[in-house]
C-alpha cells in the first residue's frame, strides 16, 4: 500500500516529465543498439554496446522509481521498460552464447582437422615410438581446445550433441592408438623383458655358499631391472593376450630365484660383512678410550675423528643388509653404540673449545672501547659455536644438558654483542651529531652581529644541513635504541629551531636589501625628474622620469607581502609612498614645462639650424625648402608663444637656445626670425624659375644645336623664350640682373632676345 503522505504530496509535473523523457531516450538507445544485435552477424562490440544501453536503461528506471507511485502513465511506461530490460538482456545473452558457440565450433573444427593429421602417422604401417608419443600429445592438445567450450553445452542442445560426438570420436581414436601401440610395441617390450629375465636367471644360478659379495650384488641389480621391465609393460598385459601369461610366469620365476638368493646370503653374508666392518670397529673402540681421557693428544683426537668417519660410512654402506638380516643388524647396533659415544665425545670437546673462545671474545667487548676487530672476532666465535651445535643431537642424554647450556650461552652472547654494538654505535653517532650541532649553534649565534649577511646565512644553512645529514646517517639506530630515538626527536626539534632562525635572518636581510633598493629607486626617480625639468631636457628625459616613478610604484606593489612580514620594511614602504606622491607632483611640473619648451624652444632651435643651412647652401631649391621649413617652425613658436608669455611664471621659464635664456626671450626671437626669413623666400622662387626655365632651356638648345639636332634645339629655344617672358613678368626685378648662362654674363632680357634670334635663325627667317 502506498503511504498516505506520498499520495497527498504528488511530485511536480516537471519531475515526472523529466523522468519520462529520460526513460524514452534510454529505450530509444536500446532499440537502436538491438537492431545490430538482432542482425545476421553481430560482433562483440555490438553486443557490448547493447549491454551498455541496457545498463543505461536500468539506471533511468531506477532514477525514476520515486515517480512511479505518483503518476499512472509513468508507472505504465516504467513497467514496459522493465519488461523490455529483462527480455532484451536475455536476448543479448542468447546471442552472445550463440556467437561464442559459433566461434568455438570453428576453432574446434580446425583443431580436430589438425589433430587427425597428426594422429594419422601413428595409424600407419610402421609407426615409431615417437609417432605414438606425438599422436597422444596431439590428442591431449585437442582436448584442451575443446574444454573451454563445454560451459555452453547447456545453452544449445545441438552444440551439446556435437561435443558428445567429439568425445566419443576421441575416445575411440585413443583406444585405436593404444591397440596399435600394443601390437607394435608388445613384441619389442617382450624382448626387453626376456633379456632382463635371462640375465637375472644366469646371475642367480651362479650363487652358492661360496659366492662373493659382488655376485650377490650383481644378481640383486639384475632382479631390480627385471622388476622394472615388468612394471613398464603392465599395460600390455590387458592389450596383448600372449604377453599377459608370459609376464605372470616371469614374476613367479623371479620370486623363486630371489628367495633362493636371500636364503644363501643369510647363511654366508653376515659373517663376510662383519669381517668388512670389524677392523674399523676395533680401531673405534680403541679410539674411544683416548676420547674419554682428559689427557688425549690432538693427534689421538684427530685419529678418532677419522675412524668415526670410516665406521659411519661402512654402516651407511651396509644399512640395507642390516635391515635384511637380523644377526648382522644386531652386530651393527653394537658398533653404532660405540660410534655414537665417540662422535658425542668429539662433539663435546669441540663444543667446549667453541664456548671457551666465545667467552674470551665476549670479555673483550666489555672493555671501555672495543674495536671493530673485537666485534668481528666475537661474531666469528658466535658463528663457530652455532655451527658446532647444529649437528649435535640434543635428544641424546649424553648431549642434552651440554647442548642446552651452550644454546643459553649462544643466546646471551648474541644479545651481548647486539647490546654492545648498539652502545658503541650510539655513542659514536651522538658524538658525530653533537659536533655538527655545536657548529650549527656557533653559525647561528653570529646573526645578531651587524656585519652578519648572506655569507653568515649560507654558513648556517651548511651547518644545519650537516646536522640533518648526521641524523640521517644514524636513522637505523632509532629502531634499535630507544634512548637514541628520543635523542633523534629532540635534535630534529633543534633543527627546526635553527631553520626558523635562518628563515628569520633571511627575512631581515631581504627586508634590508629591499629597503636599500627602494631608497635607490626613489633617488633615481628624483634624479630623472630633475633631468626632465632641466632647460635642455628632451622627450627621452621625460620618458625616463615617468618610467622611474612607475618603477617605484611597481616595486612597492611587488613587495607588498613583505610589509606583512617585516615591520622595518613596512615603515620604509609607508614613507616611500609619501615621497612617491611628491615625485608624482614634481613629475607633473616636469611634463608641463616640457610641453611649453616643445611649443617654443623646440621649434626655434631646429628653425635656426634650417635657416643657417639654407644660407650656406649653393642649391637654390634646398635654400628655399629649408627657409620654408624654418619659417613654419618660427611661425608656430611665435603664435603659440604669444599665448603663453602672458603668464609671468611661464615667461620666466628657463630655456636653452645658444645659451641660457627665458621662454619670453625665445618667443621674441621666434618673431624676429620669422620677420627676417619671410622676405628671403620670394627672390629664391624667381631665381629657381630662371634656373629651371630659360637658362636650362637655352643651355640644352646650344648642346642639341651643336650636335646637329635642329628640331630638338628649336623646341628648347622656344621653351627659353616662353619661360623667359614668364619669369620677367612675374619677377620684374630680375630683368636687369646679370646671370651666368653657358659661361657668358647676360641679363634675362638679353637671354630672351638671344633665344628669339636663334629660333628665327633655325626657322630660316
Amino acid at each position: 500500500m502506498i503511504p498516505a503522505h506520498v499520495i497527498a504530496a504528488p511530485a511536480p509535473a516537471a519531475n515526472v516529465a523529466a523522468a519520462k523523457q529520460g526513460l524514452e531516450n534510454a529505450r530509444a538507445t536500446v532499440a537502436t543498439a538491438m537492431k545490430k544485435v538482432e542482425g545476421d552477424a553481430p560482433n562483440a562490440a555490438d553486443l557490448d554496446a547493447a549491454h551498455a544501453a541496457l545498463e543505461a536503461l536500468k539506471e533511468a528506471i531506477d532514477s525514476g522509481a520515486g515517480q512511479e507511485p505518483n503518476d499512472l502513465d509513468y508507472a505504465r511506461a516504467a513497467l514496459a521498460a522493465r519488461k523490455e530490460l529483462r527480455e532484451k538482456r536475455e536476448a543479448i545473452d542468447s546471442r552472445r552464447a550463440k556467437m561464442h558457440i559459433f566461434n568455438h565450433r570453428r576453432e574446434i573444427d580446425a583443431a580436430y582437422a589438425t589433430m587427425k593429421a597428426d594422429v594419422k602417422v601413428a595409424e600407419g604401417k610402421d609407426p615409431s615410438s615417437k609417432d605414438f608419443e606425438d599422436a597422444r600429445a596431439a590428442i591431449s592438445k585437442f582436448k584442451k581446445v575443446v574444454e573451454p567450450s563445454r560451459q555452453f553445452t547447456s545453452q544449445e542442445a545441438s552444440f551439446a550433441s556435437y561435443i558428445q560426438k567429439l568425445d566419443a570420436d576421441v575416445a575411440k581414436l585413443e583406444n585405436t592408438i593404444d591397440e596399435k601401440w600394443a601390437i607394435v610395441e608388445g613384441s619389442k617390450h617382450r624382448a626387453k623383458v626376456e633379456e632382463a629375465r635371462t640375465d637375472f636367471v644366469n646371475k642367480s644360478n651362479v650363487l652358492s655358499a661360496n659366492a662373493t659379495d659382488q655376485q650377490f650384488s650383481d644378481a640383486e641389480a639384475a632382479g631390480k631391472l627385471l622388476q622394472q621391465r615388468l612394471d613398464e609393460g603392465k599395460i600390455l598385459e590387458t592389450k596383448d593376450k600372449s604377453y599377459g601369461p608370459y609376464a605372470q610366469k616371469t614374476r613367479t620365476e623371479y620370486a623363486i630365484l630371489k628367495k633362493k638368493a636371500d636364503e644363501l646370503w643369510a647363511k654366508t653374508g653376515p659373517a663376510r660383512l662383519k669381517n668388512e666392518i670389524e677392523p674399523a670397529a676395533k680401531d673405534l673402540r680403541n679410539s674411544l678410550k683416548y676420547v674419554r681421557s682428559k689427557k688425549a693428544t690432538e693427534d689421538q683426537l684427530a685419529e678418532a675423528r677419522t675412524t668415526a668417519i670410516v665406521v659411519r660410512k661402512l654402516l651407511e654402506k651396509f644399512a640395507p643388509e642390516a635391515k635384511r638380516n637380523e644377526e648382522f643388524g644386531a652386530y651393527v647396533e653394537t658398533v653404532k653404540v660405540a660410534l655414537v659415544e665417540t662422535e658425542n665425545q668429539l662433539q663435546l670437546r669441540a663444543l667446549d673449545t667453541a664456548q671457551r673462545d666465545f667467552r674470551q671474545a665476549l670479555a673483550k667487548l666489555d672493555r671501555k672501547a672495543p674495536t671493530d676487530e673485537d666485534f668481528q672476532i666475537a661474531n666469528s666465535s658466535l658463528q663457530i659455536l652455532t655451527k658446532t651445535l647444529e649437528p649435535m643431537n640434543a635428544k641424546d642424554p649424553m648431549l642434552t644438558q651440554p647442548v642446552a647450556d651452550a644454546r643459553a650461552w649462544e643466546r646471551e652472547g648474541k644479545a651481548t654483542i647486539t647490546r654492545r654494538r648498539n652502545e658503541i654505535d650510539v655513542a659514536a653517532q651522538q658524538a658525530k651529531v653533537e659536533d655538527a650541532r655545536n657548529k650549527a649553534i656557533a653559525a647561528v649565534a653570529v646573526f645578531p652581529n651587524a656585519d652578519a649577511g648572506e655569507d653568515a646565512v649560507k654558513a648556517a644553512e651548511a651547518a644545519v644541513k650537516d646536522v640533518v645529514a648526521a641524523l640521517e646517517s644514524g636513522k637505523e639506530l632509532t629502531g634499535r635504541d630507544r634512548g637514541y630515538a628520543a635523542y633523534d626527536r629532540e635534535l630534529n626539534k633543534r633543527v627546526n629551531e635553527f631553520n626558523a632562525k635562518i628563515a628569520n635572518k633571511k627575512l631581515q636581510l631581504h627586508a634590508q636589501a629591499t629597503r636599500t633598493q627602494l631608497t635607490e629607486a626613489l633617488a633615481n626617480a628624483k634624479a630623472k625628474i630633475d633631468a626632465a625639468r632641466a632647460p635642455a631636457s628632451t622627450d627621452a628625459d621625460l620618458a625616463a622620469a615617468v618610467k622611474s616613478v612607475e618603477d617605484v610604484n611597481a616595486f612597492l606593489e611587488k613587495q607588498a607581502p613583505l610589509e606583512q612580514q617585516a615591520g622595518s620594511y613596512a615603515s620604509a614602504a609607508e614613507k616611500a609612498r609619501m615621497e612617491l606622491m611628491k615625485r608624482y607632483e614634481t613629475l607633473g611640473l616636469a611634463q608641463g614645462e616640457r610641453e611649453l619648451r616643445k611649443m617654443t624652444v623646440d621649434q626655434l632651435v631646429p628653425g635656426l639650424a634650417l635657416a643657417h643651412a639654407a644660407a650656406a647652401s649653393p642649391d637654390l631649391k634646398k635654400q628655399k625648402a629649408d627657409y620654408e621649413k624654418a619659417l613654419k617652425l618660427f611661425k608656430s613658436c611665435k603664435d603659440e608663444g604669444a599665448k603663453l608669455i602672458g603668464d609671468p611664471q611661464v615667461a620666466k621659464l628657463p630655456v636653452v637656445i645658444d645659451g641660457p635664456a627665458t621662454l619670453k626671450e625665445a618667443v621674441v626671437q621666434c618673431s624676429q626670425e620669422y620677420d627676417a626669413t619671410a622676405p628671403l623666400i620670394k627672390p629664391l622662387t624667381g631665381l629657381i624659375s630662371f634656373e629651371d626655365g630659360p637658362r636650362k632651356a637655352y643651355e640644352a638648345a646650344i648642346e642639341l644645336h651643336s650636335k646637329g639636332k635642329k628640331t630638338e634645339a628649336l623646341a628648347q629655344y622656344d621653351e627659353c623664350i616662353a619661360t623667359g617672358v614668364t619669369v620677367g613678368v612675374r619677377y620684374p626685378d630680375l630683368k636687369d640682373r646679370q646671370f651666368t648662362v653657358a659661361k657668358t654674363q647676360m641679363t634675362l632680357a638679353e637671354l630672351t632676345r638671344l633665344c628669339t634670334a636663334k629660333s628665327k635663325e633655325l626657322r630660316g627667317k
